[in-house]
């Protein structure tokens, strides 16, 4: 059993989950691989860059999901200014 789960292995609390993170003038909304001290690595994500739209843009990720238009990205942990789950997010 240890080796089915290997590959998931100190992840972080967050692997697998649907964040947003707000890296200041970007927000992105993806799966959570890892945070690393690189940044955090998310799969099937999708940014968001107009600061003025974000509630509309969180709001409607909440409701009915993201698009994922980037298959993988790291965000860098110097522009990370936070990181939540997405389902614990109260907009509006």
């Amino acid at each position: 059993m240890d080796f089915v789960r290997s590959g998931h292995r100190d992840k972080g609390a967050l692997h697998g989950i649907t964040v947003v993170v707000d890296a200041g003038d970007e927000l992105w909304v993806g799966r959570c691989d890892e945070v690393t001290e690189e940044g955090v690595v998310l799969r099937d994500a999708d940014v968001h860059r107009d600061v003025d739209g974000r509630e509309a843009y969180l709001q409607k990720a909440l409701q009915v999901g993201h698009w994922p238009r980037v298959p993988h990205t790291v965000v860098p942990s110097a522009r990370v200014v936070s990181i939540q789950k997405l389902a614990d997010l109260s907009v509006g």
